[in-house]
């Protein structure tokens, strides 16, 4: 939410302010490719998945490895753009505050954060934005074991009937001759998964808890298992290639 401001997440009612946010997200998403293609080798898997559902707002999640998350997840989902949640204390930062305001972030209120940002959220969704959470809460550097997830997103998923697309970051070592050069030498896959939805059957058993519950538990075993699949296959090729 924009200062004094408490019925939208950011200022794109004001002209001055998409002008602004469209010179510098695109100038930065410009620079971020450029990094991800020359460190961190970027790839990018299942577009299908968000391009299904191109026409309307929906929520992101995604696990959270390193601090360049943002800018990776930007990248694997452009030429769309999503909003960014982030902590309040971030955006009393000078200058970083008002910069990731123009790229697209949105502070989450300390006291009741959800029931306060319930009603902008809905109206970005509406128009058709993509909304993102880190559903662990934290950063976890370099770990690819996936935290518990906080329900937050999925709360808001549930009450606002809108489906939550998990973008699963995997990490790869970079290696020479089949050896490992540096732990934070790696390459970078954002794999973006299918729509999950939650239940909401009322001639079921499940309570709107339950289905929160089901829903994030769900959402977080897919993307644990899409996780191991993948290092399973880098460990094969690995051994393969120390073989020949």
């Amino acid at each position: 939410m924009t200062s004094g401001s408490s019925d939208r997440l950011t200022d794109f009612s004001s002209s001055l302010f998409r002008f602004l946010s469209t010179i510098i997200f695109w100038t930065t998403l410009l620079l971020v490719i450029i990094i991800n293609k020359l460190v961190f080798r970027l790839k990018v898997t299942g577009r299908s998945n968000l391009s299904a559902i191109s026409k309307t707002g929906c929520f992101l999640i995604s696990n959270h490895t390193l601090y360049l998350d943002p800018a990776i997840i930007a990248h694997a989902i452009s030429p769309r753009r999503t909003l960014f949640s982030a902590l309040q204390s971030t955006f009393k930062i000078p200058v970083i505050g008002k910069y990731i305001r123009f790229l697209g972030a949105f502070p989450i209120p300390e006291n009741n954060g959800l029931g306060k940002i319930i009603k902008p959220i809905k109206e970005a969704l509406d128009k058709g934005w993509l909304i993102h959470f880190f559903p662990e809460g934290e950063l976890h550097h370099f770990s690819q074991d996936i935290d518990e997830f906080q329900n937050g997103v999925f709360f808001l998923a549930y009450l606002l009937n809108r489906p939550v697309i998990p973008i699963i970051l995997i990490l790869y070592p970079r290696t020479l001759f089949g050896f490992r050069i540096n732990r934070y030498f790696i390459r970078v896959k954002a794999v973006i998964g299918e729509p999950v939805y939650a239940i909401k059957n009322p001639d079921s058993w499940h309570s709107k808890r339950e289905a929160i519950e089901e829903m994030a538990a769900y959402t977080h075993k897919v993307m644990e298992e899409l996780i191991k699949q993948e290092q399973s296959l880098a460990r094969n090729k690995r051994r393969h290639f120390l073989r020949l």
